[in-house]
């Protein structure tokens, strides 16, 4: 809702104001984390013209990931949101790079999804999933999934 009343030119500038409503409105540790990627994202785009849309979304989900995982301070492997993310991160990069990116968003999904598959196996570092210790490797992370429903939704954000 705040971005499509935003009537900032720069999406940098408008991503950045979107984080900040976002911790307000939402003052959870998902929303606190979301924010963080958000402002993150906003920073990297700040004042850049808007290119090639692959290019864009990559810079766009690498900053929100680096966003979250500092707020965080979660990496990959220990359970959290960042596994559902940072696999869909890399394709969308190794998409810009090998300048093929025509299905590019149905392999982010589809990374995605494996990432949170693969959490099932993880030992939860972060959160609540945590004060369960070896029996946290039986569930899959909710924050993965999350991350696996942002980067489904790209394809109708971007149309």
């Amino acid at each position: 809702e705040f971005l499509a009343a935003a009537e900032e030119a720069d999406i940098g500038k408008a991503l950045m104001r979107a984080g900040m409503n976002m911790a307000s409105v939402a003052p959870s540790t998902m929303g606190t984390l979301m924010a963080s990627g958000l402002m993150a994202a906003g920073k990297q785009l700040r004042g850049k013209p808007e290119e090639d849309v692959i290019p864009t979304l990559a810079a766009f989900c690498s900053a929100y990931l680096d966003g979250v995982m500092a707020r965080g301070k979660a990496q990959r492997g220990e359970k959290t949101f960042v596994d559902g993310l940072a696999p869909a991160v890399d394709v969308l990069c190794a998409a810009v790079e090998a300048d093929a990116p025509a299905d590019v968003l149905a392999r982010a999904k589809d990374a995605a999804w494996k990432g949170y598959e693969d959490t099932e196996t993880m030992l939860a570092i972060h959160g609540r999933a945590a004060t369960r210790g070896e029996a946290s490797r039986t569930l899959r992370d909710p924050g993965a999934y999350v991350a696996y429903l942002l980067v489904s939704a790209l394809p109708a954000a971007l149309s």
